[in-house]
């Protein structure tokens, strides 16, 4: 089944280096299956931020990209979300 996903920034416009508070909802729409789900927050490439800045320079990274260490592999973790739930992931995009 098909998860319902939304997703909201906490304010539209920001400044550098202030916090920006991003929610990612994923809702499990089966009333009876458990919905397996790549947790963004632990690195991979399930996410996808493109960041617009006034002068219409873009920057494109993923969390997989933001939490990279030399040296360090990345180990993505699934969620498991379950029927009629919804799960929120929350970042600090800053």
């Amino acid at each position: 089944m098909t998860p319902l996903i939304q997703a909201k920034l906490a304010r539209k416009d920001f400044a550098v280096a202030e916090r920006i508070s991003f929610t990612l909802s994923v809702t499990n729409l089966s009333a009876t299956e458990v919905l397996p789900v790549s947790d963004p927050r632990r690195g991979g490439d399930s996410l996808r931020f493109t960041v617009c800045f006034p002068n219409g320079q873009e920057l494109s990274f993923t969390v997989g990209d933001a939490l990279e260490a030399p040296g360090v592999k990345q180990v993505p973790i699934d969620m498991r979300v379950p029927p009629t739930v919804r799960q929120d992931f929350e970042f600090d995009v800053a």
